[in-house]
This record gives C-alpha cells, sequence and structure tokens, in this order.
C-alpha cells in the first residue's frame, strides 16, 4: 500500500483524513506506517489488506482508535502493539488476525479468534518423523511464530529440518 499526500501539511492545521473504509487498498501494510506518530484514528476497514501487521505500529504513539475489519491480514498482533496506550477503541472481526491482543484495550467487536497450530512435514534430509514431531512440538510450545526469525522453520529448502505446508 503507498499513500502520498498531495502536499505537507501547514502548521497548526488538522491532520489529513486517516478513513480509508472501502478504498480498495491491496497488500501489505508498510512498516513506514509507524512514522506517521501523530496519527489518532486509522480506519482501513472493508479492503484487501494481507500479511503482517508491522511491528512499527508500536510506534503510534497518539494512536486512539484503530478499525482493521473485514481484510485479508494474517498472524497475530506483535508485541509492540502493547505500546499504544493511547489506544481506546480497537475494531478486529474478520481482519485475518488471530491470537490475543497484547495491551489493557481489547476489540469492541470481540476476541480475536485462535491461531490454528501449525502443521509439520518432515524434508528429505530428516525424514524421521519422530524428530520431525519432536520439533514440531517445540515449536509450538515456544511460540515458534513470535520468532524473530524462523525462516528455516517455514522453508525445509533452506536447510531447516521442518517445513510448514
Amino acid at each position: 500500500m503507498r499513500a502520498r499526500l498531495a502536499s505537507p501539511r501547514a502548521r497548526g492545521s488538522p491532520p489529513p483524513p486517516s478513513s480509508l473504509i472501502g478504498a480498495g487498498l491491496s497488500g501489505s501494510l508498510p512498516a513506514s506506517l509507524g512514522n506517521l506518530s501523530s496519527l489518532t484514528s486509522v480506519d482501513l476497514e472493508q479492503n484487501f489488506l494481507t500479511g503482517a501487521l508491522p511491528s512499527s505500529v508500536g510506534s503510534l504513539a497518539a494512536l486512539r482508535s484503530l478499525n482493521l475489519v473485514s481484510n485479508a491480514l494474517s498472524g497475530t498482533l506483535p508485541a509492540q502493539f502493547a505500546s499504544l496506550v493511547a489506544l481506546t477503541s480497537l475494531y478486529l472481526a474478520n481482519s485475518g488476525l488471530c491470537g490475543s491482543v497484547p495491551g489493557a484495550v481489547q476489540p469492541i467487536d470481540g476476541a480475536l479468534p485462535a491461531c490454528p497450530p501449525p502443521t509439520f512435514t518432515c524434508n528429505a534430509a530428516t525424514n524421521d518423523p519422530a524428530i520431525c514431531a519432536a520439533l514440531g512440538q517445540f515449536y509450538t510450545s515456544t511460540s515458534g511464530e513470535a520468532w524473530g526469525s524462523n525462516k528455516g522453520w517455514v522453508n525445509a529448502s533452506q536447510g531447516g529440518a521442518c517445513a510448514r505446508p
């Protein structure tokens, strides 16, 4: 998603509107979103946004309202989400996100669904179901989805012991 303001905002003027309901936006939210630290409200309902919510969203210190309803996002909310202490309105129904919400505020439209457990298949290098099962259990019990890097677990062709289909 790329957005550009037509002209710089004059000092003292109100910020540009941040409601983009049904604007047909697609793709993932850029990490640069976190640079918009004065945003107080973001309404991206009914778009075609995909991918994970960037951890930089935790830099939106003034954010009071976030609406991501009806998108195709994936994964969990980043831990940095707990930094949004001004956030009072949160709408995440049918956003594609799952798991728990870090921080004190909870979605107004109900809790996020639980994330499905990852499934594993052994690759040709391992091909030992007992080892793969043990590694899969380790990945799940240590919240492997939240690891800073789980590349080897996700793509067995890069040397990982297990792959998630």
